[in-house]
């Protein structure tokens, strides 16, 4: 048995994506070719309006306009109520606390 994917792009220099167009709000799903980041983000158009990105290394950046995720798990800016600590007894664990 072989295994079944769907393709989508043709290994091109242009953006493959998948779009959500829903009537109050539309997203996208793809790849951004000028980056190589796997992006998640509202509107049509990749790598604009992103709100999770994902690139090569593993990186993950989630946030309203995140660019280019710089760590692991990349929050740009806590929002007020969050805060953002590192564990020294974990050393690589992110810990989103309520105030």
């Amino acid at each position: 048995m072989t295994e079944s994917q769907v393709v989508v792009g043709s290994g091109g220099s242009v953006d493959a994506s998948i779009a959500f167009d829903g009537s109050a709000q539309d997203y996208y799903s793809g790849v951004d070719q000028t980056t190589g980041y796997y992006l998640i983000g509202s509107g049509f158009t990749v790598g604009s309006s992103a709100l999770l990105a994902i690139d090569s290394t593993g990186n993950v950046g989630i946030g309203t306009g995140v660019t280019a995720p710089g760590a692991r798990l990349d929050i740009p800016k806590p929002r007020p109520a969050l805060q953002r600590e590192r564990s020294m007894a974990c050393g690589t664990c992110l810990v989103i606390r309520e105030w």
